[in-house]
C-alpha cells in the first residue's frame, strides 16, 4: 500500500478471512490502518457499537440517483438548489434554482431535521439541518440520513470527529472521484457512549443547529431591510437575470468605457441598474471609509496538524462550521503574520468560480481573532467611526444587490479575480445613523450566535472524544 495525503499508513497484511468478511473488497482504503486502529480502540475500551443500518433510531438513508438539472432564473418558478459544498455555507446560496416542474423535486427537497453526509468527491462531511434548510433542494452528492431527534445530534457529532471520519473513509470506492452508497453508509460503525454523555452531546449539537438557524434568519431580515430602503423590495429572494446573459444582448456607447473595460459583464444593464440604486442615495465610496488590501501571495509549505499554524481557506471562512483545512509550516511565519485577521474586518473572496464563493463576504467575529486566513480573501477594515464595521459588512454581503455589483468588477477568464481598487468604488449608502446602528447591532448578534454554535460543536466533539478516551 502506498502512502498518500488521504490515507497515510504503513504496509499491512490482511487475512483472507478478513477480506471475505468485507465482501471481498481488495482496494487498500477498505483496510486503512487508521480506520482499523479506531475499530480496535472501540473493542479495547468495551464501548457498545452499532452500525447505522442496525440502529432502530435511524429510519433510512437516501442517496438520490444522478439527474439532469433543469435550472430556471427566478424563485417564482423554482426552488433554491444546494450542492455538497454550498450546503456547508453559513449563508445558504439561492443562486442556483431548480424548476418547480421537475418531477423528482419532491425527493430532493429538504424539510429540516435531516443529517447530510457528502458522498461524492470530498466525502464524509456532515451537516445537521435545522429549519433554515427547509425548502432547499439538494444534489445527489449528499446522502440524507433520517434519524430520530434523540440521536440525530449525537450521530452528527460522531461523524464530524477524526475517528468517525476514518470509519466513513474506509467505506468509499472509486479511484479518482470517491463515492459512498447507501449500503456503505449503513455499515459505518457508531460507538454508543452511556448516559448522560449521550444525551448531553446530542442536545449540544441540536442547540448549535438552532443557533445557525437564528443567525441565518437575521441575515435574511437585514438583506430585506436594505433592499426595502433602496426601493428594491420586489427583488427580494430573486437573483435577477444578472447570472446568465445568454438570452439577450446589449449595446454600450464607447463614451461609457472610460476605463477601457471591454468585458460584457462589466457593462451588464442589470448590474448597472443595481449600482445605480446604491448610488441613488447619499453614499460614500467604500475606499473613503475603509482600507482595502490583499496580503502578498506565498508558497504554502504544509505541515502535520499540531506542527504548524492552522490556515483557513476561502471556503473555510464561508462555512457555518469554521474549521481550518490546512496547516502551514511555521517556516512561513513572515507571510503568515500578514495573513492574521482581527475582529471587525470584512473578508471578501477575491477569486474562484463565478457563481461560487468569489465575491462572497464574511465578517471576522471575536472568535476568529488572530486566525490566519488565506491571501485570496481581500481585507476591508473600516476606519470611519460613523460607519460600524458590521453595517458595512451587511451592505457588502447582500446577495441580491451588492454581490452582483462586486462580481461585475471581476476580471480573468478561467479563474476570475476581483481587484482591491475596484472594490473600493462600491457605494456604501449612508441612510441615517439610527439605521446604521440598528443593522450593525443585528449583524453583531447574528455572528455572536454563530460563534456560540461553533463553540457548542467544539465542546460536543471534545466531550465525545474524552468519553471514548480517544487520544488522536
Amino acid at each position: 500500500m502506498s502512502l498518500n495525503d488521504d490515507f497515510p499508513q504503513r504496509t499491512m497484511l490482511v487475512s483472507s478471512l478478513e477480506v471475505a468478511s468485507r465482501e471481498y473488497r481488495l482496494d487498500p482504503t477498505r483496510y486503512n490502518e487508521r480506520g482499523e486502529r479506531v475499530i480496535r480502540h472501540f473493542r479495547q475500551i468495551g464501548v457498545q457499537t452499532k452500525s447505522i443500518d442496525q440502529w432502530d433510531a435511524v429510519k433510512s438513508i437516501f442517496v438520490p440517483p444522478r439527474f439532469k438539472r433543469p435550472y430556471v432564473e427566478s424563485l417564482e418558478h423554482g426552488v433554491p438548489f444546494l450542492g455538497s459544498s454550498s450546503m456547508l455555507s453559513l449563508r445558504l446560496s439561492k443562486d442556483s434554482i431548480l424548476s418547480r416542474s421537475f418531477r423528482h423535486l419532491g425527493k430532493l427537497t429538504l424539510q429540516g431535521g435531516e443529517l447530510l453526509l457528502s458522498c461524492s468527491g470530498t466525502i464524509g462531511v456532515s451537516v445537521l439541518c435545522g429549519t433554515s434548510y427547509k425548502g432547499f433542494a439538494l444534489s445527489q452528492h449528499a446522502a440524507r440520513i433520517y434519524a430520530d431527534e434523540k440521536v440525530r445530534g449525537y450521530l452528527h457529532v460522531y461523524l464530524s470527529t477524526p475517528p468517525g471520519r476514518e470509519i466513513v473513509l474506509q467505506q468509499n470506492y472509486g479511484k479518482v472521484i470517491k463515492e459512498l452508497t447507501e449500503d456503505q453508509i449503513g455499515r459505518v460503525v457508531v460507538p454508543l457512549v452511556p448516559e448522560p454523555d449521550f444525551s448531553e452531546i446530542n442536545t449540544m449539537a441540536l442547540n448549535a443547529a438552532s443557533l445557525y438557524d437564528t443567525a441565518r434568519g437575521t441575515f435574511a431580515q437585514v438583506d430585506a431591510q436594505l433592499q426595502t430602503l433602496l426601493g428594491l423590495a420586489s427583488k427580494i429572494d430573486d437573483r435577477g437575470s444578472w447570472l446568465s446573459r445568454q438570452d439577450r444582448s446589449f449595446i454600450v456607447s464607447s463614451e461609457l468605457s472610460d476605463n477601457f473595460r471591454l468585458d460584457p459583464h462589466y457593462h451588464d444593464p442589470d448590474i448597472r441598474y443595481m449600482y445605480g440604486r446604491l448610488a441613488s442615495v447619499d453614499n460614500l465610496p467604500l475606499g473613503t471609509i475603509a482600507k482595502i488590501w490583499m496580503p502578498d501571495r506565498f508558497a504554502r509549505v504544509t505541515a502535520q496538524s499540531g506542527y504548524g499554524v492552522p490556515f483557513y481557506s476561502s471556503a473555510d471562512i464561508m462555512r457555518a462550521r469554521r474549521v481550518p483545512s490546512h496547516t502551514v509550516s511555521r517556516r512561513a511565519q513572515k507571510h503568515l503574520d500578514q495573513c492574521r485577521v482581527h475582529p471587525g474586518i470584512t473578508l471578501v473572496c477575491r477569486s474562484g468560480a463565478f457563481g461560487g464563493i468569489m465575491g462572497r463576504a464574511t465578517l471576522v467575529s471575536p472568535a476568529m481573532d488572530g486566525w490566519h486566513v488565506t491571501e485570496d480573501a481581500l481585507r476591508c477594515a473600516v476606519h470611519d467611526p460613523d460607519f460600524p464595521p458590521q453595517y458595512v459588512f451587511a451592505v457588502l454581503s447582500n446577495p441580491f444587490l451588492v454581490y452582483p455589483v462586486i462580481t461585475g468588477y471581476r476580471y480573468g477568464k478561467d479563474v476570475p479575480h476581483i481587484d482591491p481598487e475596484e472594490l473600493s468604488l462600491i457605494p456604501i449608502p449612508k441612510f441615517t445613523p439610527d439605521v446604521r446602528q440598528e443593522i450593525a447591532r443585528r449583524i453583531g448578534d447574528a455572528f455572536q450566535q454563530v460563534d456560540l454554535a461553533n463553540s457548542m460543536e467544539d465542546r460536543a466533539q471534545t466531550r465525545l472524544l474524552q468519553t471514548l478516551r480517544w487520544q488522536g
